[in-house]
């Protein structure tokens, strides 16, 4: 589904509404939407990047059939929320 542009309280509530985000950029300083994520309860999956290498997040493949796998187990809302708790703790 393309959006168009959402001024930040529509991006905010788009994002909220979500239950995980799948962050493959790789060419960028640390994404401030990760952090917006974490904080609105969504659980963050994402490519191998520099950036992100300490952070736990999963998925950490170079590929996307990485993040595909680290995705597998999160259809279950429980390990969406244990990890959307970890992450809120880090």
């Amino acid at each position: 589904q393309v959006t168009g542009w959402l001024d930040a309280a529509q991006a905010r509530a788009r994002l909220g509404a979500g239950d995980v985000l799948v962050h493959v950029a790789r060419w960028e300083g640390f994404p401030l939407v990760v952090f917006e994520a974490i904080a609105a309860g969504v659980a963050v999956v994402a490519l191998d990047a520099p950036y992100l290498r300490y952070t736990g997040l999963p998925g950490g493949g170079r590929l996307l059939a990485a993040v595909s796998r680290a995705l597998a187990p999160l259809v279950d809302p429980a390990a969406r929320s244990a990890l959307s708790e970890r992450q809120a703790a880090w």
